[in-house]
């Protein structure tokens, strides 16, 4: 399916995404400019696919997650024509070890490489893409075990 179908379609609101990745996730508006409509806040994956079974929503996701979040009758189909979402490794810096480091290092070496945009339309922060994602395979500085 194209991204214009799920224009004008029901879709949940992640509550508590930072909105580039929600919009990474499910775009505004699709590549026509037909708005994708956020109807309800939804906080959690099995809320998510509670509202996807009960047919109040359709929702674009990973395709790991009908695998982690199984239902009855609730299909995954792949959205041919957006952009891969970028992802990356973080870990708790206390907590680093010679295992989480092996794991960066093999991400590292399989995973694409970042690229850099060649012109830059507005100052950005360090470390960040143009689409306002961390670069892959940052260490996320936490100041608490508990956060």
């Amino acid at each position: 399916m194209s991204i214009e179908d799920v224009g004008g379609q029901p879709v949940g609101r992640p509550a508590g995404l930072p909105r580039a990745i929600e919009h990474a996730i499910i775009p505004p508006a699709t590549p026509s400019g037909r708005p994708i409509t956020r109807v309800q806040d939804v906080t959690s994956p099995n809320e998510i696919f509670a509202l996807v079974s009960s047919g109040k929503i359709v929702h674009p996701t990973v395709e790991s997650m009908i695998d982690l979040y199984p239902r009855p009758g609730v299909r995954f189909v792949p959205i041919h024509d957006m952009p891969p979402l970028p992802l990356g490794l973080i870990w708790l810096t206390s907590n680093e070890s010679a295992r989480i480091r092996a794991l960066a290092d093999l991400a590292r070496e399989i995973g694409p490489k970042p690229t850099r945009p060649k012109q830059r339309a507005r100052p950005r922060a360090r470390g960040s893409r143009e689409h306002g994602l961390p670069d892959p395979i940052r260490r996320a500085r936490l100041t608490s075990p508990d956060m």
